[in-house]
């Protein structure tokens, strides 16, 4: 068969995509930057950013370092830990939703002893409401 009569196999992505694309969102929301303001740094469209940060396409290291740039962070901030703990999908989950940003970012200016208080709170509702 000649070389220009065979078939590409599509490159797949890996679950290192999908956790890298999570910090991507991640550290976009903490910023309060949208995928436009993002993709518009980077050259891209706010689709291809959707892509990243979905993990449905993988990023280019030359990309993937203009998001860094864009993002305001090294770029191994954007990898996320080989060993981590499994309530890292927990929390994960959280903090790249906007309401998990904001709630960080509010909980970080309460008081230790407040905090406290509003962890068994929150333990409390979510036992309460999961029945």
């Amino acid at each position: 068969m000649p070389k220009s009569a065979t078939i590409k196999k599509p490159r797949s992505t890996t679950e290192t995509d999908a956790k890298i694309g999570r910090r991507i969102r991640m550290r976009r929301l903490e910023l309060g930057m949208s995928q436009t303001d993002l993709a518009n740094a980077v050259g891209v469209t706010f689709q291809q950013i959707q892509k990243y940060e979905k993990g449905t396409n993988g990023i280019r290291g030359s990309r993937l370092a203009a998001i860094a740039v864009a993002l305001q962070v090294d770029l191994p901030f954007l990898f996320a830990a080989k060993d981590a703990a499994p309530d890292d999908a927990i929390v994960d989950k959280f903090i790249t939703s906007p309401e998990g940003v904001r709630m960080a970012k509010a909980f970080a200016q309460i008081p230790d002893s407040t905090r406290a208080t509003l962890v068994r709170l929150t333990e409390s509702l979510a036992r309460d409401l999961g029945r």
